[in-house]
């Protein structure tokens, strides 16, 4: 990994969401995930079931993380994880997810854990190097022929 610019991360503010949009569509996601990433933030947001946390840096923001917290499991769902491409390998991800896991402890929760596609293989070294294990794949998840794959990391107890 490169090193890690100085980043703010703060509660995400619905003023947030074009930039968010911005970064889904520059890292390639098709229109109907973006919709879905950003109906799936205003609802968490509404309901208070989780919390969505962006990333600061370079005077704009460059990432986001939003995060589900589950009562009935005591454990936290990672919805979506997007750094800016201009952005990357900055230590950045890793600060959000550090950020996310700290907040799921401060609720007790016992871990957290996220899915990607099979074919991100970017995302899944990503998971892997930062911790987290591979749990199990999920046939056809995100579409027909692309399975997902979740991975899960239990906090030391």
């Amino acid at each position: 990994m490169g090193q890690m610019v100085q980043i703010k991360i703060r509660e995400f503010r619905h003023a947030d969401r074009p930039s968010v949009q911005v970064i889904l569509h520059d890292i390639g996601w098709a229109e109907h995930y973006v919709e879905g990433q950003l109906a799936s933030i205003q609802k968490l947001i509404q309901d208070d079931t989780g919390q969505v946390f962006v990333a600061e840096g370079f005077g704009k923001l460059v990432g986001f993380i939003q995060v589900q917290h589950h009562k009935w499991n005591r454990l936290s769902f990672i919805h979506g994880l997007c750094v800016s491409i201009h952005s990357r390998k900055q230590g950045i991800a890793s600060a959000l997810v550090s950020y996310a896991e700290n907040e799921s402890q401060k609720r007790c929760n016992r871990g957290i854990h996220v899915d990607t596609p099979v074919d991100n293989t970017g995302g899944r070294a990503f998971y892997e190097a930062i911790g987290f294990d591979q749990a199990y794949i999920m046939p056809e998840y995100y579409d027909e022929g692309l399975d997902g794959v979740t991975y899960l990391r239990l906090f030391k107890v």
